[in-house]
């Protein structure tokens, strides 16, 4: 029943929309800074969490397993969980840009606590997440050295069989060079198990040097438990079945109301 309720909410998610930045691809529903959305779509879903609070800070985490889930740097860089409040930019400009923590204290940041600009390895942050088992649900939150109109950052998903199954840029804030640091959140839900999610790249590609914008970081990851059982149901099947739930809700309230 679970799994036709979570159905259900995804496919009125598709059909109404969200208060947030959402999109339908193939068998997939994505959410930028729309946790709600995110949160009703995946109902039903056990869901698992890692969000860097209980491990030491200074730990490059690149390759290690945390719940089933594996971390590492496309770019060879080094995977450190730090205090977000030790994050700084160096230069001119220190102390002004720090990365935003959404839950906690500590998050990761590739490179480690100095925001240095590009095109220097401490610099290329993206990160590539890869499941144990293919899951149905995951989210996480991106932190901006600086939210401008150009994060240069895009996200590939990929299925159990290596399959892309969703591509897409972050969007920006509309805000010039020099903005302030600030978080997007971003979730993917699949309704289809063709397209459960086993490997998650996030790519940054902010090389330059021309504000101090270059760096992002990682909190909060959020994804579907490993070890539990739900299975998704195609959100097209509600589109058969609402006009009968609508009758039937319709028929009860006249019920009562007799």
């Amino acid at each position: 029943m679970k799994h036709l309720k979570r159905a259900a909410l995804l496919a009125s998610t598709m059909i109404l929309g969200t208060a947030g930045l959402s999109s339908a691809q193939a068998g997939v529903m994505t959410f930028f800074n729309d946790s709600a959305g995110f949160e009703a779509a995946s109902v039903g879903e056990d869901l698992d969490n890692i969000n860097f609070d209980d491990i030491t800070s200074g730990t490059n985490i690149a390759g290690l397993v945390l719940k089933g889930v594996t971390l590492t740097s496309p770019d060879g860089n080094t995977l450190d969980v730090v205090d977000a409040d030790d994050t700084f930019t160096p230069g001119d400009t220190a102390g002004i840009n720090s990365l935003l923590a959404t839950s906690g204290s500590m998050i990761l940041s590739p490179g480690g606590i100095e925001l240095v600009p590009g095109s220097a390895l401490a610099e290329r942050d993206s990160l590539e997440i890869t499941f144990a088992e293919a899951v149905s649900a995951f989210a996480i939150d991106i932190l901006f050295q600086s939210y401008d109109l150009a994060p240069f950052v895009s996200i590939r998903a990929f299925n159990a069989e290596g399959t892309r199954i969703y591509f897409e840029n972050v969007p920006g804030s509309g805000l010039g060079g020099g903005a302030p640091a600030d978080n997007v959140f971003f979730g993917i839900v699949s309704d289809d198990m063709s397209t459960n999610i086993a490997r998650i790249v996030i790519t940054e590609s902010d090389g330059n040097a021309s504000f101090p914008d270059s760096n992002i970081g990682f909190d909060s990851i959020q994804f579907s438990s490993l070890s539990g059982d739900a299975v998704p149901v195609p959100a097209a099947l509600w589109l058969f079945i609402a006009p009968l739930a609508g009758a039937l809700g319709l028929r009860r309230a006249k019920r009562k109301i007799a």
